[in-house]
């Protein structure tokens, strides 16, 4: 059983706060802070995290019109970081970027801190879009541009081998459609296809993972999402039957022989026209040649693979849909890697594509040379009329140095402080001689020339009200007494008793020494009783 005591102070206070600043990218006027969270069970390396940002004033009145002086860093503030805009709005102010994170923690989310920069003056674009995706990456379509772009290779890889997709059928603009990653692109089932024109690096022999986000219309027929090599190799089809399922299709025999049908894992179905995320490893050096299948971050299913040869050979370009069987549905995201993504990978970009959102905390803009403060009061309580008031004042600035700060304190009363020094954590004492509102303002000036004002209210009770102390238990047959003395009774009309935040009696008038009996408790129950003034 606890007793609390507590006295009644008259004021209000509105504290603004800072953080704590860290070095600064070049001259960049503004940044922001960005926290990820974890990664799911332990680190990851260069991992592309998806941040999504929607609605962001500053990017529609700071940014340029399409997000090139955009600049991402570590938390120290000026290593740059790796990044590929996949979608930017200034007038909605809506940002689709990838970022590689060298490394994405799991238990420490400080070291998941990065800022982000962005700032008018620079034109020249900021991005590295195929240093984002790791040398394992064989293609990364997200499924973003027009498919009716003239010219060809209209679907771009965003990886250094530039595998580019020309499109067919009927495909227009109209196919750009909202994906789980930015835009994705809808196929009519009738004729759209899209396939790899010059192939680099996809003629993948031993350990392969795929990734995709996948939209279906189930109609009752076939249809193929990807296929390298034809139907004597690599096949990730929907099946015709009246539920979504996809069969992973691979040959013992490159020159013809038979074919082995696996992958075909009937009791995972899929939802008519909703989002999935369906990823496949495939390891050919390990003892029991396992393919995996994983759906929406969650390993389904393991079965093992009659593979023996290359398993996407350089015969028949990669190819996503099919002009034999086309896909209907919407994909986005489409990822090849020629390594074995592991399950807390691919875990943890499941959570991050599917809800960028809730995976990044976006803190307060500050920029570049302009101070910050933080007041606080140091006295309990904070003010009485005739008594000393203390503020705790602290003040920041990068670059450069807060060369003076000016003091209002609300009453026609002011100091000054001369200073020369990035950080500058001083006390200023002061007597209000009434116990009227007073609005306590602070002014910091920086070398750059720039000025920032804090302030808070403070209200100063008219007088100071003692402590109850000397608190005791006394047990008793008729129920518990709770005893206190009060130092004074000076200002004082009551006295109240509260049990569990519940008021159980109020005392007038009040005496030194003080004292209630509670005669209603419940056996082994825990009670927690406040005294108030």
């Amino acid at each position: 059983m606890q007793i609390k005591k507590y006295y009644y102070v008259f004021h209000i206070a509105v504290i603004f706060s800072s953080y704590a600043v860290a070095a600064w990218y070049s001259n960049w006027t503004y940044r922001e802070e960005i926290i990820f969270d974890y990664a799911i069970d332990n680190d990851l390396t260069n991992f592309p995290v998806l941040l999504y940002i929607a609605n962001h004033d500053n990017f529609k009145n700071l940014s340029d019109t399409n997000g090139s002086n955009i600049v991402f860093t570590l938390v120290d503030g000026s290593t740059k970081l790796d990044h590929e805009i996949e979608y930017f709005d200034q007038a909605s102010g809506q940002l689709w970027a990838w970022i590689r994170m060298p490394v994405l923690d799991s238990t420490e989310i400080n070291s998941n801190i990065i800022y982000m920069y962005y700032d008018k003056i620079y034109t020249d674009k900021q991005q590295k879009s195929s240093s984002v995706w790791d040398t394992a990456y064989r293609a990364v379509w997200h499924m973003n541009n027009d498919p009716a772009s003239s010219g060809g290779n209209e679907i771009k890889d965003s990886t250094v081998n530039s595998n580019h997709c020309n499109t067919y059928g009927s495909m227009s603009s109209a196919d750009i459609v909202g994906g789980k990653g930015g835009n994705a692109i809808s196929f009519d089932g009738t004729d759209d296809y899209m396939q790899v024109s010059t192939e680099t690096n996809l003629d993948i022999d031993n350990t392969i993972t795929i990734s995709f986000w996948v939209k279906p219309v189930i109609d009752g027929n076939f249809h193929f999402i990807f296929n390298k090599g034809g139907w004597n190799k690599l096949i990730i089809r929907q099946e015709n039957v009246n539920k979504f399922m996809i069969k992973l299709y691979f040959t013992n025999n490159i020159s013809g022989g038979t074919r082995t049908d696996s992958g075909e894992w009937e009791p995972y179905t899929f939802l008519n026209d909703e989002w999935q995320n369906i990823t496949y490893t495939w390891d050919k050096n390990s003892s029991l040649n396992n393919l995996r299948l994983y759906i929406d971050g969650t390993l389904k299913a393991v079965t093992t693979a009659g593979v023996n040869s290359n398993l996407c050979p350089s015969t028949n370009n990669a190819a996503i849909s099919s002009s034999g069987a086309p896909f209907n549905g919407t994909l986005d995201e489409i990822w090849i890697s020629e390594t074995i993504r592991s399950s807390n990978w691919i875990a943890t970009a499941y959570k991050n594509q599917n809800d960028p959102v809730s995976f990044r905390t976006i803190g307060m803009q500050t920029e570049y040379g302009l101070p910050t403060i933080t007041i606080t009061t140091v006295n309990i309580p904070q003010a009485v009329v005739g008594h000393n008031t203390v503020f705790n004042v602290r003040t920041e600035t990068m670059p450069g140095n807060i060369s003076n700060i000016f003091i209002n304190f609300g009453d026609n009363t002011f100091d000054n402080l001369a200073a020369s020094s990035s950080v500058v954590n001083q006390n200023f004492s002061h007597i209000y001689c009434s116990n009227a509102a007073f609005l306590f303002q602070i002014k910091a000036f920086s070398d750059i020339g720039k000025i920032r004002t804090n302030s808070m209210y403070i209200t100063p009770s008219p007088y100071a009200m003692p402590q109850a102390g000397g608190a005791e238990l006394v047990y008793l047959n008729e129920g518990l007494k709770i005893k206190w003395t009060l130092a004074s009774t000076n200002h004082i009309s009551r006295a109240v008793i509260y049990r569990n935040s519940l008021q159980l009696a109020s005392i007038s008038p009040v005496s030194t020494d003080m004292e209630y009996l509670d005669r209603y408790l419940l056996y082994d129950t825990a009670y927690t009783y406040q005294i108030g003034t």
